[in-house]
């Protein structure tokens, strides 16, 4: 049976109390600088984004080098490296980008040098309290007891595990699709079976690794599943669902044979496709929004707009730049806040941890986005998000970010003692769970209930449950044979 085998060192998350205080520093000092920042002053924020892209490059040149094992069970490296893209480089884009795509990005909200700097220090101190929270998580101890959990599927091979990832969440996908295409009102898709869609990715993962018998035929299917999941993310007009089987094969590829030179290729690639992708697939989102056909006829009409040789007429607007800064987005999250208008998002938290088969009436939680674009455009047909830090702000101001910082910081050291547990017993079937660390760290530009306690919610309860089972039955064995 194989197991999974990676190079390189693994490190508990106390190594990122350093890091928090650098990162907070930064906070602080941009903080202050909001004092005696003008209107206009757009050069503050990019000496602000600039300095701490330096350092955030260093970080994560360190955590690429200690090795595959470090970037699978560190899901901070890859919040780290999130975070510089949409916050710092997207940031970037209102000082020294394309005035077209600045312009148009300003058009969303209105906003100033001095808010977008205001914003910008509120990430970083976000991002110094969830790598604090890490440093202080009891991480050891949680490794230590997931391990029988772990232990209780160690004999499931991996050609199986594939091909369940497979079919399971081929299924749930074509099941999500059915409903979106569908014209029919009220129908929602179980936030498990959403969930579900994952395991394409890990299906990816879990191919591209495996070397037993029949290793060509898994690797072709392998590459069949990752354009399929490609094309339905297209058809979906989301970039991340688009980008994740890529990255998952290129992951893949680097746990086998991990490479600096490898990851600069997928930086690169990834980079690239993104950029390509972002203002056509935005494009895409806005006129969808527009018109009452759901079919897949009309999806792939829209795709063909704006793919087409018109796409980059002037009239579609964005750039691909413009569609990974956040900071006007933030900025009108703070606003609606401090104006009274704010989230609330609080009396969605009982209902993350409640199955929805057995309350159907349960509030959608996925609403937090689509809400928040409706109080800022008028419409509730696309979402949008402020980012995990300042969602947290949106509704319970300075205490609201501190508390989505702090519960960030230790859901993601969870996984992170999960992914070391994971990778220390060689186990394919827990990568799943292992992985979900990594995925919510990449979407720092989220929302902390939707990305963050959502999943972990859904995923958390039934894994204690079988870490109960597996504890159970231990106990029993010992007592059989002591008896």
């Amino acid at each position: 049976m194989q197991k999974l085998k990676v190079q390189g060192e693994t490190r508990l998350p106390t190594i990122w109390r350093k890091p928090s205080l650098v990162f907070g520093g930064l906070g602080l000092a941009a903080l202050v600088a909001v004092e005696f920042t003008g209107q206009n002053d757009w050069f503050v924020l990019g000496w602000v984004c600039a300095l701490t892209l330096i350092y955030a490059m260093m970080v994560l040149y360190q955590g690429f080098r200690d090795g595959a094992a470090r970037v699978l069970t560190d899901p901070f490296v890859i919040l780290v490296g999130a975070f510089s893209l949409y916050f710092l480089f997207g940031a970037l884009l209102l000082v020294v980008g394309p005035e077209d795509q600045a312009s148009y990005a300003l058009q969303w909200y209105p906003t100033t040098a001095r808010d977008a700097v205001r914003v910008t220090a509120m990430n970083l101190i976000g991002l110094a309290t969830v790598l604090f929270a890490a440093g202080i998580f009891p991480s050891q101890r949680v490794e230590k007891s997931v391990q029988p959990a772990i232990a209780l599927f160690d004999k499931f091979s991996i050609k199986k595990i594939f091909w369940w990832f497979l079919i399971i969440g081929v299924g749930a996908k074509l099941q999500v699709l059915s409903v979106d295409i569908s014209v029919t009102e009220g129908v929602v898709v179980l936030g498990t079976i959403r969930t579900l869609t994952n395991l394409t990715e890990l299906a990816i993962l879990v191919g591209i690794l495996y070397q037993g018998r029949d290793a060509g035929a898994i690797h072709v299917v392998t590459i069949a599943l990752t354009i399929f999941d490609l094309v339905l993310g297209l058809l979906f007009f989301n970039k991340t669902t688009v980008l994740m089987p890529v990255m998952a094969l290129f992951f893949g590829l680097y746990l086998r044979l991990p490479s600096l030179k490898l990851v600069v290729a997928s930086v690169a690639t990834l980079a690239t496709l993104l950029l390509f992708l972002a203002n056509p697939i935005g494009e895409a989102r806005d006129l969808f929004g527009e018109i009452p056909d759901k079919s897949l006829s009309m999806r792939f009409q829209i795709l063909k707009e704006v793919f087409g040789s018109d796409a980059a007429a002037p009239d579609y607007g964005s750039g691909s730049w413009a569609r990974i800064c956040y900071i006007v987005q933030q900025v009108a999250a703070v606003s609606l806040y401090e104006g009274g208008q704010g989230g609330n998002d609080v009396e969605l938290l009982g209902w993350v941890f409640v199955p929805r088969v057995l309350f159907p009436n349960k509030p959608i939680i996925t609403r937090s986005s689509t809400d928040f674009n409706k109080k800022v455009t008028g419409y509730d047909t696309s979402s949008n998000a402020p980012g995990l830090f300042v969602s947290g702000y949106y509704n319970l101001g300075w205490v609201g970010l501190f508390l989505a910082s702090l519960l960030a910081g230790w859901i993601l050291a969870t996984f992170a003692a999960i992914s070391r547990a994971v990778v220390a017993s060689g186990s394919i079937i827990w990568l799943p769970l292992g992985l979900l660390g990594a995925y919510m760290a990449f979407r720092v530009d989220g929302h902390f209930v939707v990305d963050y306690l959502g999943p972990f919610g859904m995923l958390m309860v039934p894994f204690l449950a079988l870490r109960t089972i597996a504890r159970t039955g231990s106990r029993k064995a010992i007592a059989e044979r002591v008896l």
